[in-house]
């Protein structure tokens, strides 16, 4: 049986992490290793390398966690808190692959969920319109689902009824207050 995928949100940052955390844990054993240098510098660069680089790698994998496991619970949670009788519209600002848009759709039996989203795979691996709705046919609410291409600041909805709206891990793009 297919799962769906919800991709790795941020995956510059994540890649980031691994690289720039291996590049300075390999620094802090070879400032161990050098001995043409003060004992003393050797080791608070030594410990420094591998309590930072170390620090660094385990944020990438805590981050690689909470993209494959993390927010499947929080996102159940979050979907159960609107109380949705089965009837209603739900909007999903910045759904990306659709971890909240198809939850919401699985509490809507009667209604519809409707997601909107840049597909910038900066923020989060493989964002396409094409995942989303694959994602919604793995988690069998692809009739259920509607996806469109737009700015969370330009909705093209305004002339539908919506009864809740979600984002998650979204608004945080918009580059200004204005």
């Amino acid at each position: 049986m297919a799962h769906a995928d919800y991709g790795i949100d941020a995956p510059p940052v994540v890649r980031n992490l691994a690289v720039g955390g291996a590049a300075i844990v390999i620094v802090g054993i070879i400032f161990f290793k050098l001995t043409s240098i003060p004992h003393i510098l050797s080791l608070i660069v030594g410990y420094w390398g591998i309590f930072a680089g170390g620090s660094m790698l385990l944020t990438c994998v805590f981050m690689v966690w909470s993209s494959k496991v993390g927010k499947l619970h929080k996102r159940e949670m979050l979907i159960a808190s609107l109380n949705l009788k089965g009837n209603e519209t739900v909007f999903d600002i910045g759904c990306g692959r659709g971890l909240l848009l198809n939850e919401a759709a699985k509490h809507l039996p009667h209604g519809k969920a409707i997601g909107i989203d840049l597909w910038q795979t900066m923020d989060q691996s493989g964002n396409k319109p094409e995942v989303t709705l694959e994602n919604a046919r793995v988690e069998g609410v692809a009739e259920r689902v509607e996806v469109k291409t737009g700015d969370m600041r330009k909705l093209p909805i305004l002339d539908m009824s919506i009864d809740a709206v979600v984002a998650s891990l979204s608004i945080h793009n918009i580059p200004n207050k204005e």
